[in-house]
């Protein structure tokens, strides 16, 4: 069965944990958005096309 109440030492390993995600997450939205925003830069733009 699991514990529902944690100990206070796994407080400061969680809390380390869940930075890291947090840490992970961030940096894959900003290499995301850097790609997205690569991407509208190569194409040509709407006066290019006339």
């Amino acid at each position: 069965m699991l514990q529902a109440i944690h100990t206070t030492e796994d407080l400061p390993r969680h809390a380390e944990t869940s930075m890291l995600a947090l840490h992970l997450l961030q940096s894959s939205l900003v290499h995301v958005n850097t790609l997205l925003l690569q991407q509208v830069l190569t194409e040509p733009g709407e006066e290019a096309q006339q």
